[in-house]
């Protein structure tokens, strides 16, 4: 085993001992307040909000009466308040809630300030330290919340957290987000989702682009383990060149090195990503959020 993989456990119970603390002292002198309206958790990638809009868009469809905050991930801001205009948006750093005692502490403290009646964690996906936490530091009656798969939790976490939640639904045993998200709103609500597929306004076709038709490359991704090499980007784009003659635009944070790419990498915002994606023939991309746009 390499040292590594020897001070994982190691680190990993330090980390369990500095957040529980940190967690404490954050909630120290937070009644719960309980003063109305309803929370939605998606503190997850731009992807995940982008398949649970039309859940969040029904439920305030249902409750639009209440105040609604929703608290999103800071990579998906843009698209909540330019997709969710109705709802109070809490962004958050979800990683940097995992490295900076001192954010964590300021937006635990944030979440218990909002005091909403309801709460509710669609995904089916959970992170202890950053979902369960904030579940926890809403101090809401009602805590809803998913049993969720183990690709972010361990036992231990998921029976520590567990007991922070009102209500668990169970795994809804549906193969796409989708299909989950509707079970969710079934579970919630007692009614059928109206629509599970999202949608957006299809944007004029972007200045940017060509007449012709084109090929997007999104070539970035959320987290590093999730990109494809650039040399393979770039071969790619070489190969779907030369069997179609489209133009390939790439489209990024940052620059695209590639022979004959048109590269808008940090020119565009979401509205300008949106329309790039929207008229392009093909989009190849290792990241789901603009797989899902």
């Amino acid at each position: 085993m390499t040292l590594r993989g020897r001070l994982k456990p190691l680190l990993r119970g330090l980390r369990t001992i500095v957040f529980a603390a940190t967690d404490r002292l954050a909630l120290l002198g937070t009644a719960p307040r309980n003063t109305g309206g309803i929370a939605v958790l998606m503190p997850h990638g731009l992807g995940d909000l982008v398949l649970c809009t039309p859940f969040i868009r029904a439920l305030q469809a249902r409750q639009a009466d209440e105040a609604l905050t929703l608290v999103c991930s800071a990579d998906a801001e843009a698209y909540a308040r330019h997709c969710l205009p109705a709802w109070r948006i809490i962004a958050i750093e979800r990683l940097r809630m995992w490295r900076d005692p001192r954010y964590r502490f300021r937006v635990l403290r944030a979440m218990a300030r909002i005091g909403p009646r309801l709460v509710i964690q669609p995904m089916p996906n959970r992170d202890h330290w950053v979902d369960d936490a904030l579940m926890r530091a809403s101090g809401a009656r009602e805590r809803l919340g998913c049993v969720g798969n183990d690709m972010m939790i361990t036992p231990a976490q998921r029976r520590r957290g567990d007991v922070w939640y009102t209500r668990l639904l169970p795994d809804t045993g549906e193969a796409h987000d989708i299909g989950h998200y509707a079970a969710v709103f079934q579970a919630v609500t007692g009614a059928a989702l109206p629509c599970a597929w999202p949608a957006l306004a299809r944007p004029p076709r972007s200045a940017l682009v060509p007449d012709a038709p084109y090929v997007v490359l999104a070539h970035e991704a959320s987290i590093a383990e999730k990109v494809w090499p650039a040399a393979r980007f770039a071969s790619a784009a070489e190969a779907i060149a030369a069997r179609t003659g489209a133009t390939i635009v790439a489209v990024g944070h940052g620059a695209f090195r590639g022979d004959g790419v048109l590269d808008l990498g940090g020119r565009l915002d979401l509205a300008g990503l949106i329309a790039v994606l929207a008229h392009a023939r093909v989009v190849v991309t290792n990241d789901s959020a603009p797989l899902h746009l």
